[in-house]
């Protein structure tokens, strides 16, 4: 009752729950009931609602019938309701509302249900499944109809169909991965970043090609004015830059062949699966790129 007058529903539920099993009194029950409509647990408060009348009027409590009757009323227009029909179910066919079964009696039948999501599934012996699940609002009345068949493809509220495993509705199928011949978006943009990785990549190499060349043939004029060993004093300058010139040129030459080792590796990735024979793969280390394939 402390719980329950602080507003917080769902633990006093199942202290009214213990404290009915112990001792069934009709106060119990009645505070039970008021929980789960708070809680907004309709279904089950309008079936404790309803034994609370039925035990009312059998004790001759009139006030407490009285009190359930009207919440009744008032529940029956506010609890959704699922309908499940399946037309010529084979004898052993099983139908569940949230993993717990339904007589076969209720088929057809308004079955009061909780507000939210609830998942209808459908099974024989032999595998067959279906599954269906619907989202209920107040006063809903939701018709389900059953057929059973080796896969059945159940719709999410958002309309996304989902395949589910014959013979176990609880584990959907995993999405097969696309052909080899019909490559996916994420290995399309793959191809395209590897293609533009290797472009960059071979226009570094040819810069550090063109300056590695250049500070070859600035040492070849420089070298044509020195005797021996010994070089003028004026083109001392000269002959540091050409150093510098052509260690930035082995840099980007270096580079170069990096980013195009790794654009080329992309671009292999993403294209084909190299599960089919002929196909090829490809990594990038300091030391080189490697390609390897099946034929």
């Amino acid at each position: 009752m402390k719980l329950a007058s602080a507003g917080e529903f769902s633990k006093a539920i199942p202290k009214f729950e213990a404290s009915y099993e112990i001792d069934p009194t009709r106060g119990t029950l009645q505070g039970l009931a008021m929980a789960e409509e708070k809680a907004g647990k309709l279904a089950a408060a309008l079936g404790h609602f309803r034994m609370l009348a039925g035990q009312a009027r059998k004790a001759r409590d009139t006030k407490r019938a009285a009190l359930a009757e009207a919440r009744v009323a008032q529940l029956e227009k506010r609890v959704p309701t699922v309908v499940v029909v399946w037309q010529s179910p084979p004898s052993d066919g099983k139908v569940s509302i949230d993993s717990s079964p339904l007589p076969a009696g209720a088929l057809g039948s308004a079955i009061p249900v909780d507000l939210g999501t609830h998942t209808i599934s459908a099974s024989t012996s032999d595998g067959m499944v279906f599954m269906k699940e619907v989202v209920t609002k107040e006063g809903d009345s939701i018709k389900v109809e059953v057929s059973a068949s080796p896969i059945l493809s159940w719709g999410s509220p958002r309309g996304e169909p989902m395949p589910w495993v014959a013979g176990d509705p609880a584990k959907p199928v995993t999405k097969p991965a696309p052909r080899a011949d019909q490559p996916g978006e994420s290995s399309g943009a793959l191809r395209t970043v590897g293609l533009v990785t290797g472009l960059v990549g071979v226009v570094a190499a040819g810069v550090g090609g063109y300056l590695y060349w250049d500070a070859g043939k600035d040492y070849d004029d420089v070298m044509a004015e020195c005797s021996g060993n010994r070089c003028p004093q004026r083109l001392s300058g000269e002959v540091d830059s050409g150093r510098s010139q052509e260690n930035l040129g082995r840099v980007f030459l270096i580079a170069g062949g990096v980013v195009g080792a790794v654009g080329v590796t992309l671009f292999v990735i993403g294209g084909p699966s190299s599960e089919k024979p002929g196909a090829m793969s490809a990594s990038a280390s300091p030391s080189g790129l490697w390609l390897k394939g099946r034929f």
